[in-house]
């Protein structure tokens, strides 16, 4: 435990300065893609785990995933067209496909988990830095639902935990402690969010959708789980020492932006006059 919070600690007095002050040439865009890359490294290293492959396929994964994070932070920022991004995306598909003629290890579910590294954990990140570019508030926010879902489901889930949430996925995971993270987390969140106006949206739509960031951080960490439990590993890595790895922190994280960046730009392209950032 003492480990964890050291580490905890740690984090923040990277994290926290990245995102006030991070905006200035675009520091936290580059943190973040760099990010993406050792995420990615950890993915394929859990992939590598039952299924080993040439280190080409591990380094081709990378740079897939960075030049995904990149291309699309300069595609959602409007520093390039966004069909950018589109093409980009239809050029590493028949790019994988190439591969597979040309790599004889390569199998087909190995193609799917090349592009699976790619929009896992280029995605995730691109979230990140995407809702950063929007507003530093909007970010302070994900990252506030998400900590305090995440804390609130642990702490509660030892203290009263009794039903299991997902026993083939995350044993220890419990009902009482998702119910409770919901609450605590999107409440705060929610609350925090209608305070300083965060969303252009009436309270009990931010409220709403506040709840709903808090549900989707607990899917993000069931998702890191399964991941986990279907190739036997505990943790993506040792990098943060009581944590994991990047993906083990950054889970929740990931999976809210993402989300929240995808379903916010459909909305908005399907109803013009509607602005959710």
């Amino acid at each position: 435990m003492k480990q964890r919070i050291v580490t905890a600690i740690i984090l923040a007095a990277v994290l926290i300065p990245l995102v006030i002050f991070g905006h200035h040439f675009h520091l936290f865009a580059i943190a973040s893609g760099i990010l993406a890359a050792i995420a990615a490294y950890e993915f394929r290293k859990m992939l590598q785990k039952k299924h080993p492959l040439p280190l080409t396929v591990d380094l081709l994964a990378i740079l897939l995933t960075v030049g995904f994070y990149i291309v699309g932070y300069l595609a959602l920022t409007d520093i390039i067209p966004l069909r950018m991004l589109g093409l980009y995306l239809l050029f590493t598909s028949l790019f994988v496909m190439t591969l597979f003629i040309f790599i004889p290890e390569l199998s087909t579910p190995d193609c799917g988990n090349l592009l699976l590294t790619m929009l896992y954990c280029g995605l995730g990140f691109l979230g990140l830095a995407f809702c950063h570019y929007q507003s530093r508030m909007l970010l302070i926010t994900v990252l506030l639902i998400a900590i305090l879902t995440d804390t609130s489901a642990y702490f509660f889930g030892i203290r009263f935990g009794r039903h299991r949430l997902a026993v083939k996925i995350s044993p220890k995971k419990s009902v009482e402690g998702a119910v409770a993270g919901l609450v605590i987390g999107g409440g705060a969140g929610g609350l925090f969010a209608i305070l300083l106006a965060v969303f252009p949206f009436p309270d009990y739509v931010t409220l709403l959708l506040s709840f709903g960031l808090s549900f989707l951080a607990q899917v993000g960490d069931l998702v890191a789980s399964k991941f986990k439990r279907n190739h036997d590993i505990k943790d993506f890595s040792n990098l943060l020492p009581g944590h994991g790895g990047i993906l083990d922190r950054f889970d929740s994280w990931m999976f809210i932006a993402a989300n929240l960046m995808v379903i916010g730009l459909f909305i908005e392209s399907i109803f013009p006059l509607v602005q959710v950032f």
